[in-house]
């Protein structure tokens, strides 16, 4: 069987290079690759908005249904040869349900070969080879919000919400990536799709943003409870930790 894999920027390089040995994708629902993948399988690698040029082989491969606990472990254990081992870049990656860890040897740059887009799926499972690109995996990420789900949610609907922040960033965080938000029961309630994406330090975090949310009346109340939650995902947060702010729009209902 083959695959797209969809990369940012550092971890493509990373591949080439060979620092990065494992692609790792985590995920609230068992969506691909998640049991789709064996050892002798091919994944062509992509860069986001490019097309495909490295190819590389299955070397070996494990899933996991994951708890905070386990997530943690995967990352003292593995975490090197993912791309990071650093606790404050696995925060937001605490919250999945599934993980797939895919061990890749034999990585070869191609030269480049044009897909149709993913349309925000991070991983595509191909029928036949990359040729034919007939696409078969590329479901759409779940998630949900850390707090106030069911709050957020009806503020999402209502269009008085359109930006969430968060501590780290997955690989498939980019412009255009279209995903689900899920209620509390795990049933979807939403497609949204992410517009920009701003990093920066918790400290230069601006009104103009903030407001974005939809939840506070002023910066400060929005800094103080998004410090309060942030300190308990990360004991070491402080006016320096770089945050996520993603900008997205509610594309059906």
């Amino acid at each position: 069987m083959e695959h797209i894999a969809i990369l940012r920027q550092p971890f493509y390089d990373m591949i080439l290079s060979g620092e990065k040995t494992i692609e790792s994708r985590f995920s609230m629902n068992k969506c691909a690759p998640y049991k789709r993948v064996s050892v002798g399988d091919v994944v062509w690698f992509k860069e986001t908005g490019k097309p495909v040029t490295v190819r590389a082989i299955v070397k070996d491969v494990k899933y996991f249904e994951t708890t905070p606990e386990i997530i943690e472990e995967i990352r003292k254990t593995y975490g090197k040869e993912i791309g990071t081992d650093r606790f404050e870049d696995w925060q937001e990656t605490c919250k999945k349900n599934f993980c797939t860890l895919v061990w890749i040897k034999d990585v070869k740059r191609v030269l480049p070969i044009n897909v149709p887009r993913s349309n925000g799926a991070g991983w595509i499972i191909l029928n036949g080879s990359l040729g034919s690109i007939e696409e078969t995996g590329a479901e759409i990420e779940r998630w949900k919000f850390g707090t106030d789900n069911a709050k957020l949610i009806d503020l999402v609907l209502r269009g008085k919400k359109t930006a969430t922040t968060y501590l780290t960033a997955d690989e498939n965080d980019v412009v255009g990536k279209q995903s689900i938000i899920v209620d509390d029961n795990g049933k979807d309630a939403c497609l949204v799709e992410t517009t920009a994406i701003h990093k920066m330090k918790f400290c230069d975090m601006t009104w103009e943003l903030a407001k974005l949310e939809g939840e506070n009346k002023t910066l400060k109340e929005w800094k103080e409870i998004h410090e309060k939650y942030f300190k308990k995902i990360n004991k070491n947060f402080n006016e320096n930790t770089k945050i996520i702010f993603e900008i997205f729009k509610l594309v059906k209902k």
